[in-house]
């Protein structure tokens, strides 16, 4: 037997001696004469606004059930030492004026429970310290707040700067916009929010061990999170997947955090944006459905959410229906950007679609209308023997030159139709 568990004996034994046990239940137990050296306290609103509560307690050396929630205490005991037996209880919950605990003497870390919470002025180290010297599970060492912390309430008292426990953003209220460290988890689940709020003064997230740092789950409609990704995360468990980022079906990542190493490192299964939107497979299952609705570009395989879906959050900056191609006096199109349908062995792209080489007829009025940007072409709505067609493909440097190679190669004779064909022709097999 250790030289520390035989003492922690004797005082149990010690204290025992003469001692008179308190039981507390309500307003007419703080009335009684005895001086009370064991304690067992029950949080009735009437004793824990009473008067007489301290002087009550605060010779008693042993606590075997103690609840203290709400007082306006700035401290419990006068006592030396304080000790807590085996199947102690002791739960020390919102005291705004809290200061100072008794010293601890804990007897059996394996049987004891400990909740102190929410008691922004108090000192909890002495408390911490002997929990780990007796080697105090960890869910118990995560029920004692770190010193000077609040608890995660609604709303929060203008003073704290420090809260201790779990922040769902969902139930987002404005007095949280003072926090600046938070030690525990900040979660984000089943709501609709697009956008992930932003806790103005929060800098610092610390996680308790075994319990994750950030929560992001089941938000159908989430499309960033980019207010949490500014955070410093103090990570100190790996094992017990300290983020936790899935079933969010429109979220990504944009290219401010690309290269966040918070990002790269817990946040992989979570895709990048492309021009700020999330391209989403569609199922085959869903594209004849979809493409019905007039929602997906045919034959693409993803889905492209436009700005109507995001209720004025983002400006439009898709064109829904591009003009047509001008068509010029001679009857060529102005020649686009060359696009190159062909792969070598070593430069193939899985995503790239090829153009149909049996094409057979295409009038003035089919002529395929083009969105580009710095690197995408997406030629839509091509009516081609009476299908529609798709095409997305990375675009070249190469420009123009489509009418003097053309005339070279045709005749100069011949319709309308057969000159836009074989524009579009050659285009297709990357020859121009």
């Amino acid at each position: 037997m250790s030289a520390m568990m035989s003492i922690s004996i004797l005082v149990a034994i010690l204290t025992c001696v003469g001692a008179e046990l308190c039981q507390i239940h309500n307003a007419n137990d703080l009335t009684n004469a005895k001086v009370c050296t064991e304690l067992e306290l029950y949080a009735n609103d009437e004793v824990m606004k009473s008067p007489l509560l301290f002087d009550k307690i605060r010779m008693a050396t042993t606590y075997r059930h103690f609840e203290l929630n709400g007082t306006k205490l700035e401290k419990i005991s006068e006592a030396r030492e304080v000790l807590l037996p085996k199947g102690a209880t002791v739960t020390i919950l919102d005291n705004a004026n809290l200061q100072e605990l008794p010293k601890f003497n804990i007897v059996d870390a394996n049987a004891i429970k400990l909740s102190v919470i929410g008691n922004p002025k108090l000192d909890t180290r002495q408390l911490l310290m002997e929990c780990e010297k007796k080697r105090c599970s960890q869910d118990t060492l995560n029920s004692i707040q770190v010193p000077y912390s609040c608890r995660a309430i609604a709303p929060l008292p203008a003073t704290c700067r420090i809260v201790f426990g779990t922040i769902p953003l969902h139930l987002h209220h404005y007095s949280w916009g003072t926090i600046e460290i938070l030690y525990g988890t900040i979660t984000l689940e089943n709501s609709q929010l697009k956008r992930a709020p932003k806790l103005e003064m929060l800098e610092q997230v610390i996680q308790l061990k075994n319990t994750p740092v950030l929560v992001v789950k089941n938000n159908s409609k989430l499309e960033e999170i980019d207010s949490l990704l500014d955070l410093n995360y103090v990570i100190i468990d790996n094992q017990t997947g300290p983020v936790q980022i899935e079933k969010n079906p429109n979220l990504c990542i944009g290219v401010n955090h690309a290269d966040n190493l918070f990002v790269k490192r817990y946040m992989k299964n979570v895709d990048p944006c492309i021009y700020g939107r999330k391209m989403v497979e569609v199922s085959e299952n869903r594209k004849a459905r979809e493409l019905q609705e007039g929602n997906v570009e045919p034959s693409t395989g993803y889905e492209y959410e436009t700005a109507s879906d995001y209720e004025g959050d983002y400006e439009n900056t898709r064109t829904t229906e591009p003009e047509p191609i001008e068509i010029t006096s001679n009857g060529a199109p102005p020649a686009p950007p060359a696009v190159n349908f062909l792969t070598t062995e070593g430069d193939k792209n899985p995503e790239m679609t090829t153009v149909d080489q049996n094409m057979t007829r295409i009038s003035a009025s089919e002529v395929p209308r083009v969105e580009s940007s710095e690197s995408l072409v997406v030629i839509t709505k091509t009516e081609i023997d009476g299908t529609t067609e798709s095409v997305t493909s990375s675009t070249t440097k190469k420009q123009g030159g489509l009418k003097g190679f053309i005339e070279k190669i045709l005749p100069k004779s011949g319709s309308e139709e057969t000159y836009l064909f074989s524009s579009i022709f050659l285009l297709s097999i990357g020859i121009v």
